[in-house]
């Protein structure tokens, strides 16, 4: 709700705590038909190799075109979630997994860099650390493809009500 306020570390334990609220392979994002047509027009244009940052969940990744595809993600847990939706949802697709630090200096080689739905979920120094690594990374014609969502001015009003009311823990609404 508010990046600000999340380290890498906070995040990668949310992350964590979220998935184990279901089962591997299972999506968490919620996206409307209009988003998931956005993504798979988008991704027409990629070349390999390719770079997914955060995929979190991996529902994204069975929408490529590609069948090689290098994923960052924030632990190991949210890792499995990938690995294990792109089995269920598009066998052809080989990831190469590895974990994020914000010590890279560079994520690798790629044509193009992804982060579908992700960046607006990522703290201002977070977001350009990814910035700083993702433009190492890319080939000179590279391409970093960023597809996110606008925030929702009602949405924000509606939440920082609760804020207001409840503070920054948003479970005693429950």
């Amino acid at each position: 709700y508010n990046p600000e306020a999340w380290n890498v570390e906070d995040l990668s334990e949310y992350q964590k705590y979220y998935c184990r609220k279901t089962f591997l392979g299972k999506p968490m994002d919620i996206t409307s038909s209009l988003e998931e047509n956005l993504v798979k027009k988008s991704l027409l244009t990629i070349k390999d190799p390719v770079i997914d940052i955060f995929s979190y969940d991996g529902m994204y990744l069975s929408l490529f075109p590609t069948s090689k595809i290098t994923t960052y993600d924030l632990n190991n847990t949210t890792a499995l979630y990938s690995k294990e939706t792109v089995r269920l949802q598009n066998q052809d697709i080989k990831l190469n997994q590895k974990i994020y630090n914000t010590k890279l200096k560079s994520l690798g080689h790629a044509k193009t860099i992804t982060s579908i739905y992700k960046i607006e979920r990522l703290s201002t120094i977070l977001r350009k650390r990814v910035f700083k690594q993702a433009y190492k990374s890319l080939d000179n014609k590279g391409t970093f493809l960023i597809i996110s969502r606008k925030n929702n001015l009602f949405y924000n009003l509606f939440y920082n009500m609760i804020r207001i009311k409840f503070g920054d823990d948003i479970r005693k609404t429950g």
